[in-house]
């Protein structure tokens, strides 16, 4: 729903990681995400990243720049403070 929301403000990205590719794109399909997800099962992303664990959250902007980091859900109101 937030990349929906505020697709006007900010590009959200998916990292899949943790299941099969089959169930990663059943994940999207189910839950109609509108977001590009990017599989990757060698967990490549979350390492070079320092992504902990799920569910997480990296803002970076255009310029490739770290905004904030958070862990669990999308803090909408943290995110759009930095945007």
């Amino acid at each position: 729903q937030f990349a929906r929301q505020y697709a006007d403000q900010v590009t959200v990205v998916g990292l899949g990681t943790q299941d099969s590719l089959d169930m990663a794109e059943d994940f999207v399909v189910t839950h109609s995400l509108t977001f590009p997800a990017l599989w990757d099962p060698g967990f490549d992303s979350w390492r070079a990243l320092g992504v902990p664990g799920q569910s997480y959250v990296l803002l970076v902007d255009g310029q490739g720049r770290e905004l904030g980091r958070w862990s669990g859900g999308i803090p909408e109101d943290d995110v759009l403070a930095l945007v």
